[in-house]
Order: structure tokens, then C-alpha cells, then sequence
């Protein structure tokens, strides 16, 4: 966009935006967004860190040792929402909520729900495979609201 011509959308140098999203393309030309490079949500416009999602979940149980990991998976009108999946089920929404707005986060970083599950997804490499995490708690969603 330009101040001239605010409704036109202009191509940046490169031809692409780089806005950190997984996508593939259909044969109509429609883009759909497979994942994220980058570790954000978006949600109702604002980029949340799903890391620092991750690190308030921990720091309110500094007692219990669990692996967490916060995924973003799509929501029907915010854009996405943010799930935090803890190998403890212990870890529950009833301490999180408070602690996270005790530290002067605001609601958007408050996860919408915290999945119990045995193991998080890994990578040969060992690092966390997020990408098969969101597919997982997608699933489950969907049939929490089937």
C-alpha cells in the first residue's frame, strides 16, 4: 500500500512476503497455512510468544518437572488460539490463568485449554517436532467438539 494509492496492494522487492508461515498452494491458486517458522501466535491482531507461553506455564509450577510445549492452532474468530500440551497432568488452567495475569501478561497469553499427553512429539535431531504436536492437538479438539 502507498499514501497515493492506500486499496492497492504492492509486491515488495522479491515478490514475497516474509511473514514466517508454512503454506501450500492449490491448483486455483489458494494458499493455505500449513504451520509457522516462527514461534508466534496471532491472535484478535496481537503476536503472542508461544516460548513465553511455555516458560509462564513452567514458572507456575516450579515444583513439578514437565516438558510444555504451546502450539496455535486456527480459531473460528480470533485467528488462532493458543493450546499448551504438559507431560504432567497436573498442570491445569485453574493456576495458570492467574499466575500468567499475577505477572502482567494480558489475557491473550492465557492458553485456551492445556492438553495432558504421555510424550511431546520429537525430532531426530531432538528438538520438539511442533509441526506434528499441532496436527496432534488439532485432532484432538476436533473431537472434544465432535
Amino acid at each position: 500500500m502507498t499514501d497515493e494509492r492506500p486499496a492497492e496492494i504492492v509486491r515488495p522487492a522479491g515478490g514475497w512476503f516474509d511473514t514466517g508461515d508454512v503454506v501450500s498452494v492449490d491448483d486455483m491458486g489458494f494458499f493455505y497455512i500449513k504451520g509457522r517458522l516462527r514461534r508466534f501466535a496471532k491472535i484478535a491482531g496481537e503476536m503472542v510468544s508461544l516460548s513465553m507461553i511455555e516458560t509462564l506455564v513452567k514458572n507456575a509450577y516450579p515444583n513439578i518437572v514437565a516438558d510444555i510445549a504451546a502450539v496455535s492452532i486456527p480459531h473460528p474468530t480470533k485467528g488462532e488460539q493458543v493450546v499448551v500440551v504438559s507431560t504432567s497432568d497436573k498442570i491445569n488452567l485453574d493456576v495458570v490463568a492467574p499466575f500468567i495475569q499475577q505477572q502482567g501478561f494480558s489475557e491473550i497469553y492465557i492458553p485456551k485449554s492445556i492438553i495432558y499427553k504421555r510424550e511431546i512429539p520429537m525430532l531426530a535431531s531432538g528438538k520438539r517436532d511442533y509441526m506434528t504436536l499441532q496436527k496432534q492437538v488439532e485432532d484432538i479438539i476436533q473431537k472434544k467438539n465432535a
